[in-house]
């Protein structure tokens, strides 16, 4: 009897050495073992053997691997089929397929799919199909947008296209829980120097459209030249924190 010479998944029977007394017994722990998907450069042999040694026995117990469908042909045709009396024994295994998108996704659409991984594991999974923090947070967004929150939960700030910069606000405070009436409080506690002046280098034409579009000078805010040459991280971070506060406001309005 040959094995196959062509190996897919699915079911498989293993054929005993029947020189060895332990046959049975390793016949009786191998049998309904669903093996793992076969890996490049891997036979079903591979596998089987692994999983001898596993179990404990010797892996030179395997004799003879093949297809469920060539072992009823053959016990069919030939009758060939174990006996205890000489000490032949089979047992029935299985190889899975590779899991690919087809399959991955209709594991993910299973009801009881999340409630099977832990956190760590679906961190895993989420890591290993999104790339970077950012998606991620687009990915939250969307669900902010299309969820519906009670009127008495904590404002979250989420991307606005129709106002320049609020984008890299929102990311800014996506960790912050605020109501309309605090935003400004907020948003004196949170933004640091670097905050303001990454805000800056990202968004100085919409800053200074801003105060442009407002009739705004910086002595308005406080600071003459003096200020403005020997303090300009000051300057700075008040501008931001002015253009801050106005788009937030803004967008907070349009959710009127």
């Amino acid at each position: 009897m040959q094995p196959s010479a062509t190996y897919e998944p699915g079911s498989y029977i293993v054929w005993f050495d029947s020189q060895y007394e332990t046959a049975e017994a390793a016949a009786e722990a191998l049998n309904g073992t669903s093996l793992p998907p076969l890996q490049p450069g891997q036979s079903p042999e591979d596998l089987v053997r692994q999983r001898l040694r596993t179990l404990g026995y010797a892996e030179n117990l395997l004799s003879v691997l093949e297809p469920v469908a060539e072992y009823v042909a053959n016990e069919n045709r030939h009758g060939s089929g174990p006996s205890r009396c000489y000490n032949s024994h089979t047992a029935a295994v299985f190889i899975p397929p590779q899991a690919d998108t087809r399959a991955w996704l209709d594991a993910f659409c299973r009801p009881d799919f999340t409630r099977q991984l832990s956190d760590e594991e679906a961190a895993k999974v989420f890591v290993g199909v999104m790339e970077g923090r950012t998606l991620g947070y687009c990915l939250a967004v969307c669900a902010v947008e299309s969820a519906m929150p009670d009127e008495n939960d904590p404002f979250l700030l989420v991307p606005a296209a129709a106002l320049p910069g609020y984008d890299d606000l929102a990311y800014l405070l996506k960790d912050v829980e605020y109501a309309e009436g605090n935003y400004a409080t907020v948003l004196a506690q949170t933004l640091s120097a670097a905050d303001a002046q990454w805000l800056y280098a990202r968004n100085r034409e919409t800053v200074f459209n801003w105060m442009m579009n407002r009739g705004l000078a910086l002595h308005d805010f406080g600071y003459n030249a003096d200020v403005v040459l020997e303090q300009p991280e000051k300057v700075r971070w008040e501008l931001v924190y002015r253009w801050a506060c106005d788009t937030v406001k803004t967008y907070l309005d349009k959710l009127k």
